[in-house]
């Protein structure tokens, strides 16, 4: 895939080690504030703290960590802005063929991967978050798996870890490297191996969207689709089709509308 322009000058600048030492500091800042809510809830004499609303508040925990590094590591690079981290218009057209092309390119791979090792693509991570215990569970976690995840996640991992990786390396490489970290990252034991690769697919194939359309929509767009699909299909409760789907296509009505621009006439 060549190479094209995906910031200013100024990201261009940006040293290959902002990748590794972005997601360091998220994931270490992550576990450091998780110490201290876990701190907290075990120092509460609050009988009502459960499990589901730990993991609900350490992963809201998490995605904020991950928007702030991302904007940190960018303002440190001299480029503080929506566009150095690729939020930037796209082609309505192009927007939707990357989201339907990606999911349908995806969940063929996955159900390839299935058919032939036999190993599950689908996370089991949604189970801790409750989204079987009570309705209020159910819909928090559609705010945070469906919206607030995949921004978070793409300005980490792609427009931030990607876009520098690429200065130093072809885009093709940079886009192996961010999805064989991006599905490392998703590995919680024994029981989660199998979705390591597909995940690791999956994060190469944001970086190509991103690469493909100069813009981190699509891959935005791309995410909150898949995570829509994984909540409906890995939740136990009869209402998560129905929250998952409703969430999700808000979420991407949204992005369709503050991504948008005008196509160009030929």
């Amino acid at each position: 895939m060549p190479r094209r322009p995906l910031g200013s000058a100024a990201c261009d600048a940006w040293p290959w080690w902002f990748a590794p030492a972005g997601v360091l500091c998220a994931f270490a800042a992550t576990g450091l504030l998780a110490a201290v809510v876990i701190g907290i809830v075990t120092a509460s004499s609050s009988a009502d703290a459960n499990a589901s609303g730990v993991a609900l508040a350490l992963t809201a925990v998490q995605d904020a960590v991950f928007i702030v590094t991302a904007v940190a590591f960018a303002a440190a690079g001299g480029t503080l802005s929506a566009a150095a981290l690729g939020l930037r218009p796209v082609g309505r057209t192009r927007l939707a063929v990357s989201v339907a092309g990606g999911l349908v390119a995806f969940l063929v791979f996955a159900a390839t991967w299935t058919a032939v090792t036999g190993q599950s693509a689908e996370q089991d991570t949604l189970e801790s978050l409750g989204t079987d215990d009570s309705t209020t569970n159910l819909v928090l976690t559609a705010l945070l798996v469906v919206v607030a995840a995949p921004v978070a996640e793409e300005l980490l991992f792609r427009g931030l870890a990607y876009r520098a990786l690429r200065n130093a390396m072809a885009p093709g490489i940079a886009a192996a490297v961010v999805g064989v970290g991006f599905g490392a990252i998703h590995y919680s034991g024994p029981d989660s191996a199998g979705v390591i690769v597909p995940l690791a697919v999956l994060g190469a194939l944001f970086c190509l969207l991103y690469e493909w359309t100069g813009s981190l929509w699509p891959s935005i767009g791309l995410h909150v689709a898949n995570n829509t699909l994984a909540l409906a299909a890995t939740s136990e409760s009869t209402a998560a089709p129905l929250a998952s789907a409703s969430v999700g296509l808000v979420m991407l009505a949204v992005v369709a509308v503050i991504s948008s621009r005008p196509e160009r006439s030929s």
